[in-house]
């Protein structure tokens, strides 16, 4: 986890690229699941780090992905958290 929030402060095009890479796994193998999952994750630690403009697309990404497959409430606390709320 640490290595994580690490490569979100120093590269973030590093970090991105490791979520797309995860996305793409997760894709492949048909788990909408994960991909709302760690979209949403990268996201809340986007925001935990102080870094909420960069957060709010992958929260309103994620919670577009929880809706999809009906986690209803896991996308309306994403979109909470988008908003600051």
């Amino acid at each position: 986890a640490r290595q994580g929030q690490l490569l979100l402060l120093k590269d973030s095009a590093g970090a991105d690229e490791l979520l797309e890479r995860a996305v793409q796994i997760n894709a492949s193998i048909g788990d909408q699941y994960s991909i709302a999952a760690n979209t949403g994750n990268f996201g809340w630690e986007l925001d935990r780090l102080g870094q909420k403009e960069r957060a709010r697309p992958y929260l309103l990404r994620a919670a577009d992905l929880f809706e999809r497959i009906g986690m209803h409430e896991q996308a309306e606390q994403l979109r909470k958290a988008a908003e600051g709320e």
